[in-house]
């Protein structure tokens, strides 16, 4: 019993010793499906990978700044400040992986605070400007959305937008 306790003890003090730094999966376009978590312990950073095949890789890196450096080799990873990780060698971009947190395809809401009516006010004039054959401004370009998409008050700005081109 006394061997149980201490291997309790032992494992406990271990995992509590790291810590994550963020988790995260390159599977977008052209992505192989990995699982990679960037952690601490005992003063060490490591980046974890696990592979779609199960195959696992755990490797020491250097944390300099906002880099995260593979020792022996040119990849380096920057987590940017929406949370996507980013790989780099010395020909540039590798890859990028989305963290686990976000779910995979998830649009920025960029309306900057504007109502689903004002928006379906922009999108149904430049639609319509665009189908005349003339240029919007680009203010007007938009994606509608999540948020909006559907919405009774989104479709009255559309018809609006639509109106005042004529």
């Amino acid at each position: 019993m006394k061997f149980t306790s201490f291997m309790l003890l032992l494992l406990m003090s271990t995992v509590a010793q790291a810590q994550e730094i963020g988790k995260w999966k390159d599977d977008g376009p052209g992505g192989i499906g990995t699982d990679i978590t960037i952690y601490k312990s005992d003063g060490t950073y490591h980046l974890k990978q696990i592979f779609r095949d199960g195959s696992k890789s755990d490797k020491k890196v250097k944390k300099a700044g906002s880099k995260y450096i593979q020792y022996g080799a040119d990849d380096y990873y920057v987590i940017d400040k929406s949370g996507v990780l980013k790989c780099y060698d010395r020909q540039g971009l590798v890859f990028e992986a989305r963290s686990v947190n976000q779910p995979k395809g998830v649009e920025r809401d960029t309306s900057g605070g504007l109502s689903c009516y004002e928006l379906g006010v922009k999108y149904g004039r430049c639609a319509t400007l665009s189908m005349k054959g003339k240029a919007c401004n680009s203010s007007d370009d938009i994606v509608i959305p999540t948020r909006c998409r559907g919405s009774a008050e989104t479709q009255r700005g559309i018809e609006a937008g639509t109106r005042s081109v004529y």
